[in-house]
């Protein structure tokens, strides 16, 4: 959980007004001491992540889909060595998403993959032989 630049502030000026221990305060505010610890070196609330993802080879992955276009996650996860829910998150970021069809008004359903179209991203016609 983040908390505001305000809180934040407060606990570190009660710190200092009162002469606690980081542990003292971090008690009397119910936060961790860590949280406090790091407050100290750096108050301000982190805006995201400043690490770019770099296990996925978004191209290997973007060629995975060419190549087998019906596989399951787990099977794109094998292949890469990462989890099913890192392999999910890399189809996310590069637009493909499953949906589900239901033909001629049965429960009939078919999965496929539905390819939202953007210009930094693949092409509908880079998934088909």
């Amino acid at each position: 959980m983040t908390y505001p630049l305000k809180f934040r502030q407060q606990v570190l000026e009660t710190r200092v007004r009162e002469g606690l221990t980081i542990a003292e305060v971090s008690e009397r505010f119910c936060v961790g001491v860590a949280s406090v610890v790091r407050w100290l070196k750096d108050p301000e609330p982190k805006q995201g992540r400043s690490k770019p993802v770099t296990k996925i080879d978004m191209a290997a992955l973007a060629q995975d889909l060419r190549d087998h276009p019906d596989a399951y996650q787990h099977e794109r996860a094998a292949r890469f060595g990462v989890s099913q829910h890192g392999i999910g998150a890399a189809l996310g970021r590069l637009g493909v998403t499953y949906s589900l069809v239901i033909r001629n008004r049965s429960f009939y359903h078919c999965v496929f993959w539905q390819k939202r179209l953007t210009d930094a991203r693949i092409s509908s016609a880079d998934l088909t032989h």
